[in-house]
């Protein structure tokens, strides 16, 4: 049977869609970079790349496996994943079935050398550095919406609030 191009696109859930690369952009990058090829797509709509439980990359991860895949596109390597450990996975298996590996905005990645795993490592780093910076980000503006939330119910401070540095009144730099 002959192996084929699979093109892989990823977004997670994202409360402002205008910041993320659209379906239709990545799909449109991935058959650039495959040059007119036949492209099989696999698509995780709305699952975070942190998790390597995305039924569809688990898909292609099986195709790879099987022999049935020679070229994966994808539009950067965060939309394959950002879990440096799960991505470094990815690339092993992909190296040991012949597979080459290619996005548009970091370009061919080559595993199978000192510095391509280098570079993948450092690339793969930041992409789960961007995941986890998200995340703080995110429990940082649920913590402070709900201290103020806590401090505008109250009517007067007790010395409890004061001493855990609760204050009672919103506070121009926490709310």
């Amino acid at each position: 049977m002959a192996r084929r191009a699979a093109g892989y696109l990823r977004r997670s859930a994202s409360k402002d869609p205008t910041k993320e690369q659209s379906r239709e952009a990545q799909e449109a990058s991935v058959r650039r970079l495959a040059h007119g090829a036949v492209l099989d797509l696999f698509v995780d709509w709305g699952i975070s790349g942190g998790k390597a439980a995305r039924p569809e990359y688990q898909r292609l991860r099986a195709e790879i496996a099987a022999d049935r895949v020679d070229r994966v596109y994808a539009y950067s390597l965060s939309r394959l994943g950002r879990s440096t450990t799960e991505l470094l996975s990815f690339f092993e298996l992909c190296e040991a079935h012949g597979v080459t590996v290619e996005t548009e905005a970091d370009g061919r990645l080559d595993s199978s050398t000192a510095t391509g795993r280098m570079l993948l490592t450092i690339i793969s780093a930041v992409a789960t550095f961007e995941r986890e910076a998200a995340a703080e980000r995110s429990a940082a503006a649920r913590n402070s919406s709900i201290v103020c939330s806590w401090s505008e119910s109250r009517s007067a401070p007790t010395v409890s609030a004061w001493i855990a540095g609760r204050p009672t009144a919103p506070s121009p730099t926490r709310c």
